[in-house]
């Protein structure tokens, strides 16, 4: 998660690559559970703490922001 995210907060992105970022994820997660199932893989997002890409977007921009003020 940290190398797909690194240096986002730099770069604005659109819908299309907030949904590549998804899908990458969703991909790895599936690969590693052995299912296709996008309920399961929400399931275990939610039970390992992986947030949805735009929360994480948020999170890294106002971080660097705060940083950048100080």
């Amino acid at each position: 998660m940290p190398r797909l995210l690194y240096a986002i907060e730099a770069c604005p992105i659109n819908k299309m690559q907030e949904k590549s970022l998804e899908f990458t994820i969703n991909r790895v997660l599936m690969k590693i559970f052995r299912t296709v199932s996008l309920d399961v893989i929400r399931d275990c997002r939610l039970w390992f703490g992986i947030p949805n890409i735009k929360l994480s977007v948020v999170k890294h921009k106002k971080k660097f922001l705060m940083k950048y003020v100080n």
